[in-house]
């Protein structure tokens, strides 16, 4: 077969990496293509542009606005466009961030309410929205950077590329103009790699850490334990909001939300244009890129996408059937050891993420019996933790717990999600609607008992040792995932009491809105504990689908306050509390505006409700 003319451009190595001719800027570019700061070729091709069709963008030109727009202010602009909710996903355009702020710092919080605004709902005061306004004002310039601290790939012994040579020449040449293949310097690809195992890998430790390093450090490694480009470009897309902003200007990135859009891009391409046949690889990939959650208004939903290709390559390479104790071969427990790992963080992924975006799943009983797997992928799980390099031995050990915990709990989501989001819509009568509430009485006692589970022997395993914050961060996010199932089922519990009528109607509605309230409490108070330990910018992206609920219950809570009866001083504690949990609310979601696209989409989305 002959090999394109072209491939030279990025197999043959210099001192400065690949040679590449110097490229005039573009007399014209679309508005994607201006807001994603790449290249346009739509003077030279016409509409579509390349990149509005391989993303799947309305290509737009127009003359260019003025390079020095002013502030931006959600509060002044309209809202009557905002719709979805949490769950609508689409490969949507990066925002500039807003201005970092001190974690330890107070946040000013006025949510005084006036006697005649607690008695009258139509009169609003506006201190509330305001408060989620500033979220937007001073936005950090998104203006990409000349980046001076890349390198080609193949300076790398321990990456590889192994579809180049069967690559059209035109593709190659694309991807190189878009820097598919640039790599960060080594000094900087230490920090990324670094944290990608000290706060990814623990929630998805589908990697073997052990055989990573040993390429990674090895001057010739064995081809069987290089990265891909790929699965790199992924791991640095989920770690690269860890980096301090130096690396990240180093890099050619203004912020973290432009560097996070930039390397997801990056390994989208390499996907679209088939440079990666390795299916373990491209399901590794895959599931990293589940963390990309773009602007909210979109059709598209790439998120769960890169889920459906992630367990469709799981599957190719017979994860799910390596998993099965069946076909589990004592004398070989290692040869599939990471394809077990791969097919339970397909699992682990596929519950949290439609339960906080309220999804089907899609791996179900049908698929793979759990509860008789369950102990092989643990000890699978558990086994890879404890091999970390970049952690202790007892933290090791706790985070291994903690997995454990996690794997546990995904297994019960598995007949609750079905039960919440139905892969087929369902009409259900008076006494299916019946049986389904003792269903959900079921579940709930399940989870609390998993809940107590873990409440009872962690008071004794701190007195042994201090807890690394990342335990305590990973330990507060299961429980933020608990209470964000528990408030689920609260919430398809009322729709059944409202359906069936019953005597004791009333007191189960109270009862339900207590256990939603007391829930709503707890991710709060999590969340204020994660910031006051300066942790929660390591919390993943998911929590925002967790956060949103709370934020707008307390919004409206603070837009419309019930009349006050009386001035007793359970009262001034309760709204004292109130008022205190809004700010711990506002204080999280700004960090997580900082780093995360979509936040902002989330706000408006409450706004437009209040």
């Amino acid at each position: 077969m002959e090999l394109p003319a072209s491939s030279s451009l990025v197999l043959q190595k210099s001192p400065a990496g690949l040679e590449i001719k110097s490229v005039h800027r573009s007399p014209q570019a679309c508005l994607y293509c201006r807001s994603r700061k790449v290249r346009c070729d739509v003077s030279k091709n016409g509409q579509p542009c390349m990149n509005c069709n391989l993303d799947e963008q309305k290509c737009v030109v127009t003359k260019r606005a003025s390079r020095s727009p002013g502030p931006i202010i959600l509060a002044d602009q309209d809202d009557t466009t905002t719709e979805g909710n949490i769950g609508a996903e689409s490969s949507g355009t990066p925002h500039g961030s807003s201005e970092a702020t001190p974690v330890g710092k107070p946040i000013a919080l006025d949510c005084s309410m006036t006697e005649e605004a607690a008695t009258n709902h139509f009169l609003v005061d506006h201190t509330a929205t305001d408060l989620l306004s500033s979220f937007f004002v001073n936005l950090s310039s998104d203006n990409r950077l000349e980046p001076s601290n890349t390198v080609v790939y193949c300076s790398y012994p321990f990456m590889t590329v192994s579809n180049m040579f069967y690559v059209p020449a035109r593709d190659v040449r694309f991807l190189d103009a878009e820097d598919c293949f640039r790599l960060p310097t080594r000094s900087i690809l230490d920090q990324a790699v670094r944290q990608y195992f000290l706060h990814v890998h623990p929630l998805l430790p589908m990697l073997s850490e052990v055989d990573f390093w040993e390429a990674y450090y090895s001057p010739a490694p064995d081809e069987s334990i290089k990265t891909s480009l790929l699965l790199m470009q992924a791991m640095l897309f989920v770690s690269c909001n860890f980096l301090s902003l130096d690396s990240l200007n180093h890099l050619g990135y203004s912020n973290v939300r432009s560097a996070r859009a930039s390397f997801y891009r990056k390994a989208k391409l390499i996907y679209d244009f088939d440079i990666e046949p390795c299916r373990l690889k491209t399901a590794q990939a895959a599931l990293l890129l589940t963390f990309w959650t773009p602007a909210v208004k979109a059709d598209s939903k790439p998120n769960t996408s890169w889920l459906m290709i992630a367990i469709e390559n799981a599957r190719t390479v017979k994860a799910d059937y390596h998993s099965d104790v069946s076909n589990f071969p004592p004398q070989k427990a290692d040869d599939h050891a990471i394809l077990r790992r791969l097919w339970w963080c397909c699992i682990m992924r596929d519950r949290i993420l439609p339960l906080g975006l309220r999804r089907s799943i899609t791996i179900t009983l049908a698929h793979f019996d759990f509860d008789k797997n369950l102990e092989l992928g643990t000890t699978e799980i558990q086994a890879e933790i404890r091999r970390s390099n970049v952690y202790d031995a007892e933290t090791r050990t706790a985070l291994a717990r903690a997995t454990k915990r996690l794997l546990k709990f995904s297994v019960l989501l598995t007949n609750i999600l079905l039960l919440l989001y139905p892969l087929k819509p369902i009409t259900d009568n008076t006494r299916e609607m019946q049986a389904k509430m003792v269903s959900v009485r079921k579940y709930k006692e399940d989870l609390l008992r998993w809940y107590t589970e873990r409440s009872t022997t962690e008071s004794v395993r701190r007195e042994k040792f201090v807890e690394h914050k990342s335990v305590t961060m990973h330990t507060a996010l299961m429980h933020i995932y608990y209470h964000g199932a528990m408030i689920s089922l609260c919430h398809y519990d009322l729709k059944a009491v409202g359906a069936v009528s019953t005597c004791d109607q009333k007191i189960k509605i109270a009862q339900t809105r207590k256990e939603v309230q007391r829930s709503i409490s707890c991710i709060t108070d999590l969340l204020d504990g994660l910031n006051q330990l300066h942790v929660a910018r390591w919390l993943p992206i998911t929590i925002v689908a967790y956060a949103a609920f709370p934020l707008a219950v307390h919004m409206f809570d603070a837009q419309f306050p019930r009349a006050k009866v009386g001035n007793s001083v359970e009262q001034q504690q309760r709204s004292q509390s109130k008022q205190r949990q809004l700010a711990a609310l506002i204080k999280a979601m700004k960090v997580f505006h900082e780093q995360y696209d979509g936040v902002e989409d989330v706000v408006r989305t409450i706004r437009s409700i209040i």
